[in-house]
């Protein structure tokens, strides 16, 4: 039979809420493909069994389980009768998934097995791992380690090392049926999106604010995306790179939601009223006010932010406390005590990286001061605010904002 065993680890801490936690990451497995929306689901202690599956469902878990916060790893695997005798193909189907070359031409042994040829790629060195929450099992877990790891040493010659093997058979003996399976495929971690609320994440279209966005969704945050822009209606290119960056993160959760939001209007305003060593830290102000009612009515919990202290002027201790009240709402800012080496790291590895370097001027480049103030205080920039018609921006841009639906591979 098909099947693919998805653990979750920090899930399982969760005391009497669990049930809620696994609820929801059952949600979003069914969420990630057409092809998982159908399939049995199981739900054990710290596991969660999906399948049989088709081969089509088969291969969409392959690809999808590895980007789910909240799946800690996952491993196809074979179900096999609650008997001890399942050991002995526990043992041949270990063997004959490492060896190359075909079977031998040996008669079967007493054991009913039949003896391999073994391939050039076999690994240096192997174990078994075992564990038995079906306490009625006859042999118990390190029993079932050396039993199995006897039959497959006795056909192979493979050399045991039980801290630092190439190969690892897992045996897992459940309720009513005996699990095995060799490589685990890690997942994000963490926990699955939806569980803990929802964010609004403002997505400059460089490289951190995608990244930040994805460390909050494996925190368990639905996480909807705004980003401020000058383009016009025309600007086919700038609206891809910024479809494709929310489309990059609609891997990690069901679907993105993207608001493209105007603001060369607001920006002119700024411009006339804020001298230029504060500018960056009025545009970011407005960013958070006018994103605001988009938060409320998204019933958010706050705001997810690329920052990171000192990278660049505008991200000064000083600078951001005066930039964060500009809402009422909280400011959460996951990559604060990150460098720029680790974040582009961490691009590149969910994926966003060469979306985000793709050439862009964004709205905060334009006419900044060559000397940015590096020690705004709140005093300064609201008194610059007073003169700016703030009420008048909030309707210029919701009649004029765009919202799309953003899913990942369409």
């Amino acid at each position: 039979m098909s099947l693919i065993v998805v653990h979750y680890d920090e899930i399982a801490l969760k005391g009497g809420r669990r049930r809620l936690f696994v609820r929801e990451l059952v949600r979003n497995i069914r969420r990630a493909s057409a092809a998982l929306a159908e399939p049995p689901v199981k739900v054990l202690h710290d596991r969660i069994l999906l399948g049989p599956l088709s081969d089509d469902a088969l291969d969409a878990a392959r690809r999808r389980l590895a980007d789910l916060p909240g799946v800690s790893w996952y491993a196809p695997v074979s179900q096999l009768p609650l008997h001890v005798e399942s050991l002995a193909t526990v043992a041949e189907s270990a063997v004959d998934a490492e060896c190359l070359s075909e079977k031998g031409s040996d008669p079967l042994d007493s054991r009913g097995l039949t003896p391999f040829r073994i391939g050039s790629k076999s690994p240096a060195s192997f174990r078994v791992r075992a564990r038995r929450s079906n306490k009625e099992f006859p042999l118990k877990s390190n029993e079932i380690e050396r039993e199995v790891g006897r039959m497959i040493q006795e056909r192979t010659g493979w050399p045991v090392d039980l801290e630092g093997a190439e190969l690892t058979v897992h045996v897992n003996v459940v309720e009513d049926a005996i699990l095995t399976y060799r490589d685990k495929i890690r997942g994000p971690g963490g926990l699955p999106v939806g569980s803990t609320g929802t964010l609004v994440a403002l997505l400059s279209g460089g490289i951190d604010s995608p990244v930040a966005a994805y460390k909050m969704m494996c925190r368990g945050c639905r996480v909807v995306l705004v980003h401020f822009h000058n383009f016009s209606p025309d600007a086919v290119g700038v609206r891809r790179k910024l479809i494709e960056l929310a489309r990059d993160l609609a891997r990690f959760q069901p679907v993105s939601l993207l608001y493209l939001v105007p603001f060369a209007k607001v920006q002119a305003d700024l411009v006339a009223a804020v001298p230029p060593r504060m500018r960056m830290v009025a545009y970011r102000r407005a960013m958070l006010r006018l994103a605001t009612p988009i938060l409320e009515a998204e019933r958010a919990q706050g705001f997810v932010v690329g920052d990171s202290v000192g990278q660049v002027a505008s991200q000064t201790p000083e600078n951001l406390r005066a930039t964060y009240p500009a809402t009422p709402y909280p400011v959460f800012a996951p990559l604060i005590g990150e460098n720029k080496q680790s974040i582009m790291r961490l691009a590149r590895e969910i994926g966003t990286y060469e979306t985000s370097i793709q050439p862009y001027d964004d709205c905060c480049q334009l006419l900044l001061a060559r000397s940015p103030e590096t020690r705004c205080t709140l005093e300064e920039i609201t008194a610059c605010e007073e003169r700016l018609p703030i009420e008048q921006h909030y309707e210029d841009v919701r009649g004029e904002t765009e919202v799309r639906d953003v899913v990942y591979g369409e």
